[in-house]
């Protein structure tokens, strides 16, 4: 997500990016990690830390809920205040009422997930027709039918076989498991040792 947001603003296709996360310690790893790769070019800020300064800043990272408090979203912001607009693990952080602050903003939407739903497929008439309520859940949930994707395909995909095809994926060392997203996956080589940069460090062990 860096690199996208990188291009975007190296490009002025957007002037100012919303990363939106739904829990308080994705929020704190995605402000380290932008602050690390992209310190020299832009500035990245946790909102509810920056909330009279945010504007100065060119990348937003906060949680869902924060902007879904008091209705912020709307009294805060406008609906132009951001350019592109990323949902980190889409397939929560678009659910329920967070839809509403993904939706809010006019600017270009990215949704990211490992583990993309299409929940229309697992639904069946019969529970329909007992719940119609139902039906309308798995259609707000389902993430390839907000991004577009309603041939089922996301707009790119990266799969674990093509992880393991260009290289090793591993996972950061020091992060709870639950921390852990696609983005914060390192590459290394088959000795443990990283192939990209990452504010993270590695274990090599976890290679053997």
């Amino acid at each position: 997500s860096a690199a996208l947001i990188k291009l975007f603003l190296k490009t002025g296709n957007a002037k100012r990016v919303l990363f939106l996360v739904d829990r308080l310690e994705l929020e704190v790893q995605a402000d380290k990690a932008f602050k690390a790769y992209l310190k020299n070019d832009f500035t990245s800020v946790i909102y509810k830390a920056q909330r009279d300064d945010w504007r100065k800043a060119d990348i937003v990272v906060t949680t869902v809920q924060s902007l879904l408090f008091n209705d912020k979203y709307r009294s805060m912001f406008a609906p132009t205040d951001f350019d592109l607009v990323i949902s980190d693990e889409a397939h929560r952080s678009i659910g329920g009422n967070a839809r509403a602050v993904f939706e809010y903003f006019i600017g270009y939407k990215l949704g990211l997930t490992a583990t993309p739903k299409d929940y229309l497929k697992q639904s069946s008439r019969r529970a329909s027709e007992r719940d119609p309520r139902e039906t309308e859940r798995r259609m707000m949930l389902d993430t390839y039918k907000t991004f577009g994707c309603v041939s089922g395909e996301p707009t790119y995909r990266y799969s674990l076989i093509d992880g393991v095809r260009d290289g090793f994926l591993i996972n950061p060392y020091g992060l709870f498991f639950e921390e852990i997203t696609a983005s914060s996956l390192i590459k290394v080589d088959a000795e443990g040792k990283p192939l990209m940069d990452s504010p993270f460090p590695v274990n090599p062990a976890g290679c053997v």
